[in-house]
């Protein structure tokens, strides 16, 4: 797979392109062919592991309810009438062409989440987005993770001492043991998060400090490559107009 700042700012435009080119689709058809074309490209071409595409099937349920209560919800014509649910042809025909653009969006979304994080800020750096941006982007998702172990720690603890959300208390009583947790995770993330910035305030950081980002060229070849994927991405979504 492409390695360098320039080669993972292609991926991220490559990607970034065909999201955009995907959520227009006003055909299932066209939606259906993009995801496969996506595929093999990655699989092909960027040569990501197969079983990363497993991620599409996490990512579905987010939008695939949206997708899913359409038939119930949109149209005139009814096709399926059972009791006081109806089910209609528009908005089946609605849902099931979301649905196809959420799976071919989340094809290239697979692609990006490949990359390390590094290289994706990297591809940043590499666009000329602005620079308080990137910093900005790079910090939320290092303290993501951060929030995501500190969860994890206090469930564990919580866990230590014997209280666990299934076990019979008053409603009340376990909304407000919860309400203390996530105020003194919330807290201790502020706290973690000033001590940050005073470390870094002591190095010499502010917001006018530059990111280093080395000079690389583009490769011709794979520059080409990017736009031929492009164009056909594009194509798949114009013949829908013939």
């Amino acid at each position: 797979m492409m390695k360098s700042e320039s080669n993972t700012g292609l991926i991220v435009v490559y990607a970034f392109a065909g999201v955009v080119i995907a959520v227009s689709a006003t055909k299932v058809l066209t939606g259906i062919i993009i995801f496969f074309f996506s595929s093999m490209v990655s699989v092909l071409y960027f040569k990501i592991p197969f079983k990363n595409f497993k991620k599409i099937v996490l990512m579905i349920p987010f939008g695939g309810f949206i997708a899913l209560f359409q038939p119930f919800t949109k149209g005139e014509h009814v096709i399926i009438s059972l009791s006081f649910i109806h089910i209609y042809a528009e908005g089946l025909d609605f849902g099931l062409l979301l649905l196809s653009r959420l799976v071919a969006s989340f094809s290239f979304i697979v692609l990006v989440s490949s990359l390390h994080e590094h290289e994706i800020l990297a591809a940043m750096r590499w666009l000329r987005l602005p620079t308080q941006f990137i910093f900005m982007l790079s910090l939320t998702v290092r303290y993501l993770k951060e929030f995501y172990t500190m969860l994890n720690v206090l469930k564990n603890s919580i866990t230590c001492r014997g209280f666990s959300l299934k076990a019979k208390m008053p409603y009340k009583r376990k909304i407000r043991i919860v309400s203390y947790l996530m105020g003194s995770l919330v807290v201790s993330s502020i706290e973690r998060g000033e001590r940050t910035y005073e470390a870094m305030a002591s190095r010499g950081y502010s917001v006018s400090s530059k990111i280093f980002m080395r000079e690389f060229n583009i490769n011709i070849r794979e520059l080409s490559l990017t736009v031929l994927l492009i164009s056909c991405v594009s194509l798949i979504r114009l013949l829908e107009l013939l």
